[in-house]
């Protein structure tokens, strides 16, 4: 599988910081990948990425394109993700 960290954590430092940046700490990301502009058939899926190196996504289930959704995923803290508790 082909892992598009370098994309992803451009994305993710785009979408901003709730809270001091750190060299370890911000937003991963979701994408998820379609066949075309239209965004009917979801052909890929990254799931975001969160360890002591590296925040973004990595590619989980089928392949890239560049016709792509990109969301926020949880906020990444030393390596581990943390969700909302609400």
């Amino acid at each position: 599988m082909r892992r598009i960290v370098i994309g992803a954590v451009a994305a993710a430092m785009a979408l901003g910081m709730s809270a001091p940046a750190s060299a370890n700490s911000g937003y991963t990301v979701r994408i998820y990948f379609y066949d075309d502009a239209a965004h009917t058939n979801l052909v890929g899926y990254a799931k975001p990425l969160c360890t002591t190196t590296n925040i973004g996504a990595t590619m989980q289930w089928g392949y890239s394109t560049d016709y792509r959704v990109e969301q926020q995923g949880p906020y990444c803290v030393d390596g581990e993700l943390q969700y909302d508790e609400g």
